[in-house]
This record gives C-alpha cells, sequence and structure tokens, in this order.
C-alpha cells in the first residue's frame, strides 16, 4: 500500500478521521527530518488528501506531523462584528473563510445565497462562527479530501464501494470494512445507514475503514458547542447608544469584547411598558437577543435621565406632567346657586369656549 506525503515516505500514519461537520485531521511520521510546513498531499492508495501541516518538526531521525483538511485556518480566532441590512449568507461565509480557505464548487449555491434579516458574529473560533451562520439556514460544513469547504444540507445518498464487511458493532454504531481505497466518506447511506463520520487506518500493507454512525466529534460536540455559543446570546450586556436611526432603531456598541466587534445597526429599542422611548446617544442600556437569536437584537434597561422622548400605547395617548399648561373643558351646563341683590339664586351656567389651566397636582405613577 503507498502512503506518501509530498513524495515523502511514511512510515506511521495515525486514524484519519473525517467528521460530517467539521475538518478532517491525520497525523503522520516521514522517515528522515524532513522540515515539511504549509500545504501538503498526502497519498493513502491513490487517493489524494489535501491539507495543512498545523504542527510537527524533525526530531531524532524522523518527522511527526499534524494536518488538517484545507487551510488549516478555521480555528484562527475571529473579532465580534455585525451584519446588520440584511446580509447574504455567500458575504459572511466568505470573509469567516479568508484566504486560506477555499469554498467547494459542490456547495449549494441557492443556500448561499440566502439573505438573513440581520446577523450578529460574537468573537471565537472560524469554526464556530461557520457552524453558527449555517445553522441559520439549516446548513452544515465540511472540508473534503480535496481540502475545499462544502457548504449544504446532506441528503445522504446511497454510496457503494468494493470492500469486504469485518465487523458490525451495533451497541457502538461502527461498521469496520477492508476497502480496495479510502473512498468512504461522511454524509452518506452506507449499507443502509447514514454516515457520521468515516475513519481510516492505513498502515503499509493494510487498509481498514470504520464507518460510524454517530459521531462524537461531528454531531455531539458539535450540537454542545452549539449550544454553548447560543447560551452567550441568552446574555444582556451593557452597552452604549451610538446613533439612533430615523427609524427608530439604534446602534449601539457592547462593553463586551466577545460581542462588541463594529457595534451593532438596526437594534430595536425597549421601554419596558406599551408605548416607545427615544433614547439619547451616549445613553447607556442592556443590549439583548430574543430567543438567544443573534439576528435579533434589543436594546432596554435603560438609566435614568437617558431617554430623550417616551410615547405611551402608540403614541396617540399625549401626555401632561405639573406645571404644564392645558386646555381646560366645561360641561355644557353647568348648576349654580348663591345670592343675587340679597335674594338666593339658583340657575344654570353655559361656558361655550375652553379655559386654560396649569396643572398644580399628580400621580407619580403613570396610570393608563
Amino acid at each position: 500500500m503507498t502512503i506518501s506525503l509530498n513524495g515523502n515516505v511514511c512510515t506511521e500514519v495515525l486514524p484519519l478521521s473525517m467528521p460530517r461537520v467539521g475538518a478532517w485531521h491525520v497525523g503522520v511520521t516521514v522517515s528522515g527530518e524532513v522540515p515539511i510546513t504549509g500545504r501538503v498531499t498526502l497519498e493513502l492508495e491513490g487517493v489524494e488528501f489535501l491539507g495543512t501541516v498545523v504542527r510537527g518538526q524533525p526530531f531524532a531521525g524522523k518527522t511527526p506531523l499534524w494536518i488538517v483538511g484545507g487551510g488549516g485556518s478555521l480555528s484562527r480566532k475571529l473579532d465580534a462584528k455585525n451584519y446588520a441590512s440584511g446580509p447574504v449568507v455567500r458575504t459572511i461565509v466568505k470573509e469567516i473563510l479568508g484566504d486560506k480557505e477555499t469554498l467547494s464548487t459542490e456547495s449549494d449555491d441557492a443556500l448561499l445565497g440566502s439573505v438573513l434579516p440581520s446577523y450578529h458574529r460574537i468573537e471565537g473560533a472560524a469554526s464556530h462562527a461557520l457552524t453558527t451562520v449555517l445553522s441559520k439556514i439549516g446548513a452544515s460544513w465540511r472540508v473534503l479530501a480535496d481540502g475545499t469547504v462544502w457548504i449544504g444540507k446532506d441528503t445522504y445518498p446511497e454510496l457503494s464501494i468494493p470492500h469486504v464487511l469485518e465487523d458490525e458493532d451495533w451497541f457502538s454504531g461502527i461498521l469496520n470494512i477492508a476497502p480496495e481505497t479510502p473512498a468512504l466518506r461522511p454524509g452518506v447511506t452506507f449499507l443502509g445507514h447514514k454516515i457520521e463520520e468515516v475513519v481510516h487506518y492505513a498502515s503499509p500493507g493494510k487498509l481498514r475503514t470504520e464507518a460510524r454512525l454517530n459521531s462524537l466529534s461531528s454531531s455531539l460536540g458539535k450540537f454542545l458547542q452549539l449550544i454553548r455559543r447560543e447560551i452567550d446570546y441568552t446574555k444582556r450586556y451593557p452597552a452604549r447608544v451610538s446613533l439612533v436611526n430615523g427609524d427608530g432603531t439604534i446602534q449601539v456598541v457592547p462593553d463586551d469584547q466577545t460581542v462588541k466587534g463594529n457595534g451593532l445597526d438596526r437594534v430595536r429599542v425597549r421601554s419596558g411598558v406599551p408605548g416607545t422611548i427615544t433614547p439619547k446617544k451616549g445613553a447607556r442600556c442592556l443590549l439583548g437577543f430574543d430567543a438567544g437569536d443573534g439576528s435579533r437584537p434589543y436594546a432596554e434597561g435603560w438609566d435614568d435621565g437617558e431617554v430623550e422622548e417616551m410615547a405611551l400605547a402608540d403614541g396617540t395617548a399625549p401626555t401632561a406632567h405639573v406645571g404644564s399648561t392645558v386646555n381646560v373643558f366645561f360641561p355644557p351646563l353647568i348648576q349654580i346657586s348663591g345670592t343675587l341683590a340679597g335674594q338666593p339664586f339658583f340657575g344654570m351656567l353655559t361656558i361655550t369656549s375652553a379655559g386654560v389651566g396649569i396643572i398644580q397636582d399628580g400621580n407619580n405613577k403613570v396610570l393608563t
């Protein structure tokens, strides 16, 4: 069996794991102290895997290396960033991939052309950001053997490859086969089962493959990671208003670096009571996200004196306060009594125009 890395013979190959969601990875050892860095091509029995060396160096007559599929940049840290006005998923994805990762031509163009109402990316690894934004459109991603990043919805097509079935462990959900080549991949239906992860075990003269129906790395791990990311969106973050938009929304800049980025635009304003408020520029508030969704930001929890204007209900019920000058309207007929020229007097008074008055007393509570 042929095992080589950039043409150098490999004396040892750790399991090559290919998850349904994520980047494939493998450890190899090259004979001799060979300085290998950057992009590499691993060949297993005629099948090429294109990846990047992320760590390793020559030592004691050999060179152990750890390789990740693609450009190896999806573990890099990204700053928080807000996409407010109908961002296209393709735009967000390209920024996450950067200049070292390549989008696969097999990706779903229609999904990538989807438009989100808004989206806020929090600080963290590029791989997490990619998983999170794609979850908004029901898509997933993985790095293919050719090193490109595939994005789409898994349909699990039937795949048949020459092999010998060696073992079926239904308790752990693992099929063990002896294939002719490492052609099996995740996201397909194999022997009637949906495959979540494929692990190739290669050594000189021998190739074995595990087809896993459940993958801790691609299923549970990613699921829990999404939960951890969503928990960040369930918090409320102290923030400052940087601009009041003409449509009633605002731009805010959070204090927390994990969500700050370039600030958030088109943030809805909440008063906590039926009605609307217009905050002042520079006002302090709390930034939150409806249902833990980063595309649905809102601001509330205003400090005293931070509101420019407040309207109850839908703004059609004007309010007044102590000291306000108001028009006073009287009933059509007002009963009066007294004395006139020393004689008792009873009658009805009609006031045809409104009077003007000043509110001198009131209730500290706003009643509806």
